[in-house]
């Protein structure tokens, strides 16, 4: 953001200098056009390099292994021996949630009821 102004200063600057005054009010239009492109340029390779920045740093942590918990697998086990114990207890099943790590499985065979009974929720 400071570039432009630094620029304007170095411009200013060089007015000072013999010669250089005349040639840049003579060719004021010229000069601003040259110093117009080369505020683009430098707004571009920012821009770029920012894009860059972030994709880089977004490929680092897609890749890392920060903040994995190993899967449903290791993640899901303690309601799923939760279910397979209220299961043999005689119940349907186990609903639970926000483990992020979706899941459906069959933890065990239930007996069947000697009567046609209701199972227990």
């Amino acid at each position: 953001m400071a570039v432009p102004f630094l620029a304007a200063i170095a411009l200013r600057l060089l007015t000072f200098i013999p010669g250089v005054g005349g040639l840049l009010h003579q060719h004021a239009i010229y000069w601003l056009v040259v110093f117009g492109i080369l505020v683009v340029l430098v707004v571009l390779v920012a821009v770029v390099t920012a894009a860059a920045t972030m994709l880089r740093a977004n490929r680092s942590l897609a890749e890392s292994t920060v903040g994995q918990r190993g899967g449903a697998a290791i993640h899901n086990s303690n309601p799923r021996e939760l279910a397979a114990r209220l299961v043999n207890e005689g119940y349907a099943g186990l609903i639970s949630g926000h483990t992020h790590e979706p899941e459906l499985s069959v933890v065990a065979r239930g007996s069947m009821p000697t009567r046609a009974a209701e199972p227990r929720w």
